[in-house]
């Protein structure tokens, strides 16, 4: 369990100033407090309570940021709508990382040098969240990431959330889905070079070796590629020499769309089993109609006869131009955990929001209700979707309880 600060009990002056990284600059200089008083509806005359989103804006996974950007906002028109919170209305500013860990590190102390910020949410990879987490935990600031997926990145501090799958907590759906959808028999493991997707293969590998000689499928060779790589043959060459029938990666879409691409032009039958962050419109795209025995294991899918999906689906197309993927329902949903936080505690004190949100449980976009562990995490369950179409579609029943699976194997 994480160790509990002691909580401050401080009203929270909104001062309206914001600094660069990518933050607007607010041009409203008169400053008022915000008091906990709950009213019904909003008054646009008080000062808003603003929330942090800090992301890549820009660069080669800008597709995420400008993702997650819009599903915050989504989720801060839909309260603003609903008259606010405490009384009144909220605003989002940004700030663009650049997905680089100096310029979150950079952002991160503009952030919590801003007393009118009362949370955070962002950052894409792990890596990056990672160093800027310190800052915030220090300034009793929520950070909320919705992609870190490495091990350690909730344990540095009560403050660190994250609203996304734990590689060690799905990794043995990700093994039964490459074993049982795409019937593999000898698989290469392909992942960035960064500290998320070096833990995701270690995560992955682990899980395999688990099974002994009852494993399910044989990973013949692992591969990392080091950030900007744009030629991959020398990679797909070496998979090819171990006999690769399926590759599974974790690679974000910029990554594995064009390495699949390369890979396709030199043996077309290779299978491809990704997880959310190829999950993408983007990277079928970059697939150009080479789609076939193309998956993903991920955690969402649009297609849920639900009214809280449907609303939130309907709402960023419109906005976005595209479905919403995983990333941008967890964005969602994080930032209704966020307000719901400050609902419970009456409160916008960063503490007290830190506090809260171990409390509190909405009705979610991804899976049906989100709540975080005592660790800051929430739990997912995936699923399988198939890209044989040229679109994502449901494979309904891929997947079984793991643990029943597992069984089924050590039966073989």
């Amino acid at each position: 369990m994480k160790k509990k600060l002691l909580s401050i009990v401080l009203s929270l002056t909104l001062v309206m100033s914001l600094g660069a990284c990518g933050g607007k600059q607010n041009e409203n200089s008169d400053h008022t407090e915000v008091d906990g008083s709950s009213e019904n509806v909003s008054d646009d005359t008080k000062e808003p309570i603003r929330f942090a989103f800090v992301g890549p804006l820009t660069g080669d996974v800008s597709e995420f940021g400008i993702g997650m950007q819009t599903a915050y906002q989504i989720a801060i028109d839909e309260q603003n709508e609903k008259g606010g919170l405490l009384g009144h209305p909220l605003e989002l500013v940004s700030f663009d990382d650049k997905n680089s860990p100096e310029e979150a590190a950079s952002c991160a102390e503009k952030i919590v040098g801003d007393e009118s910020i009362v949370a955070v949410m962002g950052h894409y990879a792990s890596g990056v969240a990672m160093t800027a987490a310190p800052i915030y935990q220090e300034s009793d600031m929520v950070l909320v990431s919705n992609s870190s997926s490495h091990p350690d990145y909730s344990a540095l501090g009560d403050c660190i959330f994250r609203n996304n799958a734990v590689t060690a907590n799905i990794v043995g759906y990700q093994v039964q889905a490459v074993a049982e959808v795409c019937n593999a028999k000898v698989v290469g493991n392909f992942e960035q070079n960064n500290d998320s997707g070096v833990s995701n293969s270690e995560v992955f590998v682990s899980k395999v070796e688990e099974y002994g000689e009852k494993a399910p499928f044989e990973i013949a060779h692992i591969e990392l590629a080091n950030d900007g790589s744009v030629d991959y043959s020398a990679i797909i060459a070496k998979f090819m020499d171990a006999g690769c029938d399926t590759i599974f990666s974790s690679c974000s879409y910029s990554v594995a769309g064009p390495f699949l691409k390369q890979y396709r032009e030199k043996d077309p039958d290779i299978k491809f089993m990704g997880t959310d962050g190829s999950y993408s419109s983007e990277f079928l795209e970059l697939l150009n109609g080479d789609t076939g025995d193309v998956y993903n294991c991920v955690n969402f899918t649009t297609e849920q006869d639900r009214e809280v999906v449907n609303n939130f689906c309907e709402k960023f197309e419109a906005e976005f131009g595209a479905p919403p993927q995983t990333l941008f329902a967890q964005t969602y949903d994080s930032a209704r955990m966020l307000f719901a936080a400050i609902e419970a505690g009456n409160s916008v004190a960063r503490r007290d929001i830190v506090d809260n949100l171990y409390q509190v449980e909405i009705e979610s976009v991804v899976g049906e209700k989100l709540s975080f562990d005592e660790n800051g995490d929430a739990f997912k369950k995936p699923m399988v979707l198939d890209a044989a179409s040229g679109s994502y579609s449901t494979m309904s029943g891929a997947l079984i309880d793991q643990e029943e699976w597992e069984a089924s194997v050590m039966d073989r």
